[in-house]
């Protein structure tokens, strides 16, 4: 049983990481991207999605990091004292 679950934790570093670089080349090729918009692109409804794309690769590589992370925890920190 204890082979299983080594095994088991070494897949999911794996996937985690293989995630997690995946997500890290989509913001390189979306921060290269950024810089071949034309300006109607760049005021148009194209940049909300742009947006979008950015905060949910961030988000994914927030949970390889933390997997325990949740999106309601952001909202429970404390930012002004």
């Amino acid at each position: 049983m204890r082979q299983s679950s080594t095994k088991k934790g070494k897949t999911g570093k794996f996937i985690r990481g293989l995630i997690f670089s995946i997500c890290v080349l989509f913001i390189f090729y979306l921060i290269i991207g950024y810089f071949g918009l034309t300006a109607s692109q760049k005021t148009g409804g194209f940049m909300f999605s742009w947006y979008g794309m950015f905060a949910v690769s961030i988000y994914v590589i927030v949970r390889c990091i933390y997997p325990k992370a949740r999106l309601m925890n952001i909202f429970k920190i404390k930012w002004f004292h």
